[in-house]
């Protein structure tokens, strides 16, 4: 009964402060503390009121993530390296101000899948060729493990070309780009679980009291 009672408080308290971290996100920066701290500002990212900022201070993050002031600033280095994100220092006191870059996001997701998917590739390709070497009997034979093998490698390399084409297929018709919602013609943005429908003439955001149907995405 200890155990099963001290479990529950562990998993109760482990639940409480959670944190969308995308590995992916990760392999592609070359950096699992970069990788953290963009998955934690996607999080963020048009959930306050301006909708392109999002205001983040030192300790505010390293409670969210645990990174340390050095590892955030390095963090952030690895992230502007690749564009991904950019940051300002504005007002009095100063503030720290951040900004996600979701089309440079999906590039380089796209090339780290890509390069991921060529590696997985090369590599059944390479096993094939190394076994059918050392097969002394006859290199044309087809025995179970050369078959496997073989449906290995079509299987990666088909995974690479679909991969690719679909990619390439997405950037000619524009698709990758992330698209934006809109209510008779006005930009929207989502915060505090509602819907905000933004002035073009500017002014305070007006909640949005229609259905899902009445919006426009492009």
């Amino acid at each position: 009964m200890p155990n099963n009672r001290y479990q529950k408080m562990i998993l109760e308290v482990l639940g409480t402060k959670p944190i969308s971290f995308n590995p992916d996100l990760a392999r592609a920066l070359g950096s699992v503390k970069a990788g953290l701290l963009l998955s934690q500002f996607l999080y963020w990212n048009e959930k306050g009121h301006n909708p392109n900022w999002v205001y983040k201070t030192i300790k505010e993050m390293e409670k969210e993530t645990a990174l340390s002031r050095n590892k955030q600033d390095n963090a952030i280095k690895i992230c502007e390296k690749f564009g991904v994100l950019e940051k300002k220092v504005t007002g009095i006191p100063a503030k720290r101000y951040f900004k996600v870059n979701i089309e440079k996001i999906i590039e380089l997701l796209e090339s780290s899948l890509l390069k991921n998917n060529k590696q997985v590739c090369e590599s059944a390709s390479s096993r094939v060729a190394n076994k059918q070497q050392t097969n002394t009997e006859n290199t044309s034979k087809n025995t179970p493990e050369n078959s496997f093998l073989q449906n290995e490698q079509a299987k990666a390399c088909s995974g690479f070309s679909s991969l690719k084409k679909e990619i390439n297929k997405r950037k000619k018709t524009g698709s990758h780009k992330k698209e934006k919602p809109f209510f008779r013609g006005e930009e929207m943005r989502w915060s505090q679980n509602k819907w905000w429908v933004i002035p073009r003439e500017g002014g305070q955001w007006l909640e949005f009291a229609g259905e899902k149907k009445d919006i426009d995405y492009k």
